[in-house]
């Protein structure tokens, strides 16, 4: 558990030795790829850090532990996340911390593969590629392989969020839609 703990915290501090540490992640066991997990979210639990910088941004630290977080959990997608999501919709609905929602965004695009377009930097010819549909604008950019090399992850992702659970509780997705529904109305009441 030190040696996750480590990992976690030079993580935190050093945005480019990321990839390589979930590379040499591949030859630990399921059990300490579920312990990865727990120290991603204790870390981000017991964190006495400001989760904003001085000019109002999210904190580097948590820029890099939501990229490790992203990372890991889109290689090795057979690994549980359900408490780390759990943990975000949680402590979002019970502090009202939106930072939170930037962690939770940022996990929901790296699973699933999208980025971010400014369509005012687009050409024409990308733009009528987007118009076209989803499979085309793969093929316009040359990413048919990268999809189905997140669909593992994706798919994991929509388990997670949309199957049923045997203990009874209700579907994450709809716990998430629920928090957004009311974070909406706290916002459309106070301005």
């Amino acid at each position: 558990m030190l040696a996750f703990d480590l990992i976690v915290t030079n993580a935190k501090s050093y945005d480019n030795m990321i990839e390589t540490q979930i590379n040499g992640l591949a030859h630990a066991q399921d059990l300490s790829l579920d312990i990865m997990a727990f120290t991603i979210v204790k870390q981000l639990v017991d964190s006495t850090e400001s989760m904003l910088d001085a000019e109002a941004n999210v904190a580097p630290w948590l820029q890099n532990l939501t990229e490790f977080a992203s990372q890991f959990f889109k290689k090795y997608h057979s690994v549980d996340m359900l408490g780390l999501l759990t943990l975000l919709l949680h402590k979002m609905r019970d502090e009202d911390s939106y930072i939170l929602g930037f962690v939770l965004h940022q996990l929901i695009v790296k699973l699933f593969g999208w980025s971010d377009h400014v369509i005012n930097q687009l050409p024409a010819n990308q733009l009528n590629v987007l118009a076209a549909g989803f499979a085309l604008l793969l093929e316009g950019r040359n990413q048919t392989q990268q999809f189905r090399k997140n669909s593992k992850s994706s798919e994991a992702l929509v388990s997670l969020f949309w199957d049923a659970k045997s203990d009874g509780h209700s579907k994450l997705g709809m716990r998430l839609m629920a928090h957004l529904a009311q974070q909406t109305q706290f916002i459309l009441n106070k301005f």
